[in-house]
């Protein structure tokens, strides 16, 4: 009996021991960065671990030991101004826009495209911390600080801060906004720019554009967005050190991704691919969509175009694009629409929002009509759905370039948009099984792993709890100094004895 009483006080008391308070931040008004991050961090819940969760969304079901804070809508703040502001910085560089000559309809070239994502998540990151509902967090103690690192660096002084370890979740895959960071090598030959659409393979002028690009923002992040993130930190939680000697306090860093789908490039101890970690079980369908999915033995084509952008934001001549084609082909067509498209065929039915992974899963799911959103092409690929891609903006078009690339995909950018080209596009995938069987393949390498993606995540989130971080897995070359990481002084040393060589041969 006594042992029985001592095995249950060890129980109790390792499930203590384990227990964390943990912050999460979140702060980007997009369900899909909102969906990886809650899903990852219901499942530390559900172990136990205590999770204050800050964004812009509230969790339908309350949870044991789960606080929400819910951040001011950013509409609120004037988030137009930060676009004109990001427009007016793009000036500065304007060479760029002459080497770039793949704009799409509405102008955004990738300079600003990345400048514009800049400033937007610099003022998320101010509503954040000025929000009078994050001040109480601040006064607050917690073990771990995960967040979501899409442009800003911000949150990762909150490490210092609080004296605890800092883990990063990226929604795209290992580049050089996150290399840098953790001293993971960065090859601009064949590493482009997630900002920037070039094909992974790039010519002898692409691998220049990219070189210029990085060193674009190279210098743009440590002469303008670190002093500038840095000035915000010491106004909100300082005195702190600078965000420049902070910048690398970053224990371990999650990766939405993984080698079937990206190209393969080194990854440092402390970066994990979890790519996956956020898909759950399928739930049955409403009735209303169940019946219509399989109520044609064509099958049914699924468009959605993200959370962020709605298919709304098409102008009426590509919508009309779209209603023309649906109308021509023998599939029945599920359009994630909010709003009203027009006149559409029987064969069309729009929905304001469904549970996307419920509605791929779907065995009569053809083809997915996609933005090609990171989140979307994982999905798809989770259940083997061929891609038809329309990118619009951010890492879109590179994302899209690989799919196509390992011919699972078709790619259609807005301004090549018709009725008749979407139809061909279409056709293609139905009449060729290679992308058909090219989404099963890359399904079954993507499925076949050691542990889930969930698994992974949840065991070097707890790995860095128990071991209170994972500093001895830095990279040596965050020690190194600038010059040293590009090799100038032996380079020099070299031209200087070339020089000397030459200076001889001529006397």
């Amino acid at each position: 009996m006594k042992t029985y009483i001592f095995m249950i006080f060890l129980l109790i008391n390792v499930k203590i021991g384990l227990c964390a308070k943990i912050l999460a931040i979140f702060s980007i008004p997009s369900y899909s960065h909102y969906v990886l991050g809650s899903t990852v961090m219901k499942e530390m819940n559900k172990r136990g671990h205590e999770v204050t969760f800050v964004s812009f969304f509230k969790e339908k079901d309350p949870l044991k030991n789960w606080t929400d804070i819910i951040l001011t809508n950013p509409d609120k703040h004037g988030l137009g101004k930060i676009f004109l502001l990001a427009k007016i910085g793009l000036i500065i560089f304007m060479i760029l826009e002459v080497m770039n000559k793949m704009h799409f309809d509405q102008k955004i070239s990738s300079l600003s495209n990345y400048f514009g994502m800049f400033n937007y998540n610099f003022f998320l990151a101010e509503i954040t911390f000025r929000d009078k509902k994050f001040k109480p967090v601040l006064n607050s103690s917690f073990d771990l600080v995960v967040y979501d690192k899409f442009s800003t660096n911000l949150f990762t002084a909150l490490g210092y801060y609080f004296k605890c370890p800092v883990v990063p979740i990226s929604t795209l895959s290992s580049n050089i906004f996150i290399n840098n960071i953790l001293g993971n090598p960065h090859y601009t030959s064949y590493s482009p720019n997630p900002y920037y659409r070039l094909p992974p393979f790039m010519n002898l002028w692409e691998r220049f554009l990219n070189c210029f690009f990085d060193f674009i923002y190279t210098v743009f992040t440590h002469l303008y967005s670190i002093p500038l993130e840095n000035k915000l930190l010491q106004e909100v939680i300082g005195p702190l050190p600078h965000l420049k000697d902070l910048l690398y306090n970053v224990d371990l860093f999650l990766l939405n991704s993984h080698h079937s789908l990206n190209p393969v490039i080194p990854l440092v101890p402390s970066m994990k691919e979890i790519g996956g970690a956020h898909v759950k079980p399928p739930k049955n369908l409403p009735l209303d969509i169940e019946k219509f999915i399989e109520s044609n033995k064509e099958g049914v084509v699924y468009i959605s175009l993200g959370s962020v952008l709605d298919s709304n934001f098409l102008r009426d001549e590509q919508k009309e694009a779209f209603i023309k084609c649906f109308a021509n082909i023998t599939q029945s067509v599920l359009w994630k629409f909010d709003g009203s498209p027009g006149s559409i065929s029987k064969n069309v039915k729009t929905i304001k929002w469904v549970t996307q992974t419920d509605v791929i899963a779907h065995k009569n799911i053809k083809v997915f009509i996609s933005h090609c959103g990171k989140m979307s092409i994982i999905e798809s690929i989770y259940y083997g759905v061929p891609l038809l891609c329309i990118p619009v903006f951010g890492d879109q078009f590179v994302n899209a370039k690989y799919a196509s690339l390992k011919k699972y995909a078709v790619i259609l950018e807005l301004k090549d948009l018709t009725a008749n080209n979407l139809k061909d596009s279409l056709n293609k995938i139905f009449h060729d099984t290679s992308y058909k069987e090219n989404a099963k393949l890359y399904s079954n390498l993507f499925h076949d792993r050691p542990r889930s993606p969930m698994d992974e995540a949840i065991y070097w989130l707890e790995y860095v709890l128990r071991h209170k971080g994972m500093p001895y897995t830095k990279c040596k070359s965050l020690d190194l100094n600038w010059y040293e990481k590009i090799y100038l002084e032996p380079l020099t040393i070299i031209l200087l004895i070339l020089g000397f060589l030459a200076i001889r041969k001529l006397k």
